[in-house]
């Protein structure tokens, strides 16, 4: 984040990045630049929810639902909180 403030990236951009910067490259992840390197890194704080989708659960989709739908908890209650 310091990062992209201190580059003056556009906000546009840098959510892009937050949110899915893993989807910005291209595999295999290896032999990077900088630049993708980061884009991978942006999406960190996304691995800290709970992923219940490798438990063998016996909905996999609704599994999948709750995974995306903890992982977005973080990112609306800080915009709405004006963070």
């Amino acid at each position: 984040m310091v990062r992209s403030i201190n580059a003056d990236k556009p906000l546009n951009r840098f959510v892009v990045e937050q949110l899915a910067g893993d989807e910005l490259v291209s595999r295999p992840w290896n032999e990077l630049t900088t630049e993708k390197a980061e884009w991978l890194a942006a999406t960190g704080f996304l691995r800290t929810a709970a992923d219940g989708t490798s438990t063998g659960a016996a909905d996999e989709a609704l599994a999948a639902n709750q995974v995306v739908t903890d992982t977005l908890k973080p990112t609306n209650s800080s915009a709405r909180d004006g963070h």
